[in-house]
């Protein structure tokens, strides 16, 4: 095998190595800040703030909405007939996702989430 080539592919493995390292590191990195965030909503329910919810789906349900609106804004922003989506509709779209999952103690909860 020519020189060139072998240090092509020595190169390559370096560079898929690399990457697997990093991939690594990004999950430990996400499941730490995760299970830190988890740990404060979990202090939550135990202080009676808000009601019980597993704090990881809590998570993923929250990721998933504002993912929603960033990826799909036109679809979004059709579906609350606004031209564009505005830094306060993302705003607007956290209280009913709060309501619906049932976040906030009764007292504190709006019984209308309906913008309309």
């Amino acid at each position: 095998m020519p020189a060139r080539r072998k240090v092509a592919l020595l190169c390559r493995r370096v560079a898929a190595r690399r990457d697997l390292s990093d991939a690594t590191q990004q999950k430990r990195h996400v499941q730490d800040v995760t299970r830190d965030a988890c740990a404060v909503v979990q202090r939550w329910i135990d202080d009676g703030k808000c009601n019980p919810v597993d704090p990881r789906l809590l998570f993923i349900m929250l990721w998933s909405t504002t993912q929603f609106n960033a990826d799909f804004a036109p679809t979004a922003a059709t579906t609350l007939e606004v031209p564009n989506l505005r830094k306060a509709d993302f705003a607007k779209a956290a209280g009913p996702l709060i309501a619906m999952l049932s976040l906030l103690p009764p007292d504190r909860r709006r019984t209308n989430i309906n913008p309309h």
